[in-house]
């Protein structure tokens, strides 16, 4: 009788620890369920790159020294790889993506992402702003 008992707590042992691992490995993962790489070559200002681990439904966000840029990125679901990104700066005449915009939306499914962006202002009513080029954004995208 005591060696069946002996038995039965050593087989409950290694299940919670299976279980333990498991629960563990499963909080690892929704630690980071994406990442980015990200690089700006700049007209003026040089080059800088980086990499980061992300959340799902969390902003994420670098900051680029060779402007004082920070970029974030939002994705809601990785199945669509739908990816917002945003340029923000103290500077209020930079910086714009294309058509004077402060986010645009990416396919993050992509091998790669090229984002030209701009100095000037966001076009106000009919308006024409013809803005001037900074630099250019490259993104990558992977989920896990």
């Amino acid at each position: 009788m005591l060696q069946n008992a002996g038995r039965a707590i050593a087989l409950l042992a290694v299940l919670g620890t299976t279980l333990a691992c498991a629960l563990l490995s499963s909080n690892t993962a929704r630690a980071a369920d994406y990442s980015v790489d990200f690089g700006v070559d700049t007209v003026n200002a040089g080059k800088d790159a980086g990499s980061l681990a992300c959340q799902l439904r969390k902003r994420c966000s670098a900051k680029l020294e060779p402007l004082g840029l920070n970029v974030s990125f939002d994705v809601s679901w990785k199945e669509s790889g739908e990816a917002t990104v945003r340029l923000e700066n103290e500077d209020r005449s930079c910086c714009y993506f294309a058509d004077g915009r402060r986010s645009v939306t990416v396919d993050g499914r992509a091998p790669l992402s090229r984002l030209p962006f701009f100095r000037g202002a966001a076009p106000r009513g009919g308006l024409f702003v013809q803005n001037e080029p900074v630099g250019i954004l490259f993104l990558r995208f992977k989920f896990y």
